[in-house]
């Protein structure tokens, strides 16, 4: 049996990230004041982690959570790496890197800049 051609595969020019397995867009909503009350479960190396945020609030390169105009919080997506240290936060479990509680690699220079290996959406 031989492979498909890649363009079977993939439409030309176009990430293999952007459609679910039915060839749907897939698309990100932005986070609202309220996901940041509103609590999801995952499912993260096989352990059910309970009430991970649909959104945290924003923060600045300094780590100073961003405000809107109002003074209101300004939400952020949930990420996959928010949430994986969400599993292991109760843990004894301590990983090499930035952040001892979290086993993800990130590609940020720092914890608190937008880490851009993430997943805009991660929980929903």
């Amino acid at each position: 049996m031989t492979n498909p051609p890649v363009e079977d595969l993939f439409q030309l020019y176009e990430s293999q990230y952007v459609s679910d397995l039915e060839g749907r867009l897939i698309r990100i909503e932005a986070a609202t004041l309220n996901d940041l009350e509103r609590l999801v479960s995952v499912t993260i190396d096989g352990q059910v982690v309970k009430d991970v945020p649909k959104a945290v609030p924003a923060t600045d390169d300094q780590g100073n959570i961003k405000r809107d105009e109002d003074g209101r919080i300004v939400p952020r997506n949930t990420t996959v790496y928010d949430a994986v240290g969400w599993r292991y936060r109760d843990t004894d479990a301590h990983f090499p890197g930035p952040d001892p509680k979290n086993p993800v690699r990130c590609c940020a220079t720092r914890t608190t800049s937008s880490p851009w290996a993430c997943v805009g959406s991660a929980v929903c």
